[in-house]
């Protein structure tokens, strides 16, 4: 066979053939098994629950805004002083301290 030939043949054969099968792309199925699922009522139950809240999202977040802003006050109470930072200070001495004390 001359080099025209094998030429010819060659593009022939990918004019007749599709992209897929000219380069042996396969076509994937699924790997995995159809299996069932075997779940208690209740794990079920949240799942489908879950499911649902995240398909409406925004109603949720709704809902979570109208509870808060009922429970939460709009300004601070008026006449509230704030604690000092001494308030907070830790005012008992320390075990160790007390027994070297004790040694002098």
């Amino acid at each position: 066979m001359t080099m025209r030939a094998v030429l010819s043949m060659i593009l022939t054969q990918f004019l007749l053939l599709d992209s897929a099968t000219a380069f042996g792309v396969a076509k994937l199925r699924s790997v995995r098994p159809n299996s069932p699922l075997y779940l208690e009522d209740q794990i079920a139950e949240m799942i489908d629950n879950e499911l649902y809240r995240l398909q409406h999202k925004a109603e949720f977040e709704e809902k979570w805004q109208q509870k808060n802003t009922a429970v939460l006050e709009k300004e601070l109470p008026q006449g509230f002083e704030f604690s000092s930072a001494s308030d907070f200070e830790d005012t008992s001495v320390p075990i160790r301290d007390i027994r070297l004390a004790a040694k002098n």
